[in-house]
């Protein structure tokens, strides 16, 4: 089974650390268990974990739970080749509090506005499994940009959805999946399950999109580059989703494959803060030799050559100022280095394209 270990809590819901391999996909899930040494000691939390136990503890174990993709006759049906939904569904209006379907008859969408309304919400609709986590918020700003959120924590939020919507306890019942009101969730939410949706249940971009788009007044804003200047290229959900189909076509992404330690641990400030952005590019933060901090992800150039060895890199480009370290320790150990300099917040010149 999954050992869970609650990691985070707020806006409504506990966030739970899922200890597993490489993968989530193919072990099976025990449940989510809880103790009150868990959690925090405020009323409000501890209300909503009752509650939810309470709401929980009747799901049906009669059913083996396989999710099938809609049917052809739902709106909400795998795409045809080019994409298009034979019968739209109707335009809603925003509402927070309001359940927006996905899947026909079995997910669901929804956003609230505090844990007291996640409370009456789940009070209110006793039929529901409403289930969140804190994936949409796990963007680290650097100014003034909010998402999207990185490709493990995509990976980790279709598993997420994938154990409930396989699990046999939850084969009778409708998931809602719920996120905080706030623009910045909503657009990474919807980015999320957007992603889902193509992923696991052949979504053309566009159906996945559409669901959303047609919600009337909803708060999705588009995602925009890392500075505080005015945003001059918009990027929407439906541009990642392309990016995200062209490179599973590529063979560069895929699910069942997708290497979620090893992608962490490259993340992490203290390895080097890299990310491979296909299989000939690897971005990474420009080193220091002058003032190195490694608690605070500034390496020395050194601290990158045996990890570049084992990944096969040969040439490094430096777009930031040359003063920042000398190229001679790449160079001396066999990686070729290219300066391509730009100012920060700019956008390269032609030359340098």
């Amino acid at each position: 089974g999954i050992e869970g270990r609650v990691i985070s809590e707020g806006r409504g819901h506990v966030c739970m650390l899922l200890c597993s391999p490489k993968s989530l996909r193919n072990t099976a899930m025990s449940g989510e268990q809880w103790t009150s040494e868990q959690l925090t000691d405020t009323s409000n939390f501890q209300a909503w974990l009752n509650e939810l136990k309470e709401h929980n503890k009747d799901v049906d174990m009669g059913n083996t739970g396989h999710c099938d993709p809609p049917g052809p006759g739902s709106p909400f049906s795998s795409p045809n080749p080019e994409g298009a939904q034979d019968e739209p569904m109707a335009t809603a209006t925003w509402m927070p509090g309001e359940m927006f379907p996905l899947i026909s008859g079995r997910l669901s969408f929804t956003a609230h506005e505090s844990d007291q309304h996640t409370l009456q919400e789940i009070r209110n609709n006793p039929g529901f499994y409403f289930c969140s986590t804190d994936l949409q918020e796990r963007y680290f700003p650097l100014c003034a940009d909010f998402g999207p959120v990185n490709l493990g924590i995509v990976t980790q939020f279709c598993d997420y959805l994938h154990q409930r919507m396989t699990d046999p306890r939850l084969a009778n019942r409708h998931i809602v999946y719920y996120f905080a009101s706030s623009p910045d969730a909503v657009s990474n939410s919807s980015f999320l399950l957007s992603t889902y949706l193509m992923l696991e249940h052949g979504f053309a971009p566009e159906q996945a999109v559409e669901l959303f788009s047609q919600i009337s007044h909803i708060p999705i804003v588009p995602f925009r580059d890392a500075t505080y200047h005015r945003s001059t290229f918009p990027i929407t959900v439906l541009d990642c989703l392309h990016g995200l189909k062209k490179a599973v076509e590529l063979g560069w992404f895929s699910l069942d494959e997708f290497d979620l330690d090893e992608y962490f641990e490259l993340d992490d400030p203290k390895t080097g803060d890299m990310h491979r952005i296909g299989p000939k590019f690897i971005a990474f933060r420009g080193p220091d030799d002058k003032e190195p901090d490694p608690e605070e992800g500034l390496h020395h150039p050194a601290h990158f050559v045996g990890r570049f060895n084992q990944l096969g890199v040969s040439t490094v480009v430096r777009l930031n100022e040359p003063t920042t370290y000398n190229r001679d320790h790449f160079e001396h150990a066999g990686i070729r280095h290219v300066d391509l300099f730009y100012q920060d917040c700019t956008t390269p010149s032609d030359e340098i394209l």
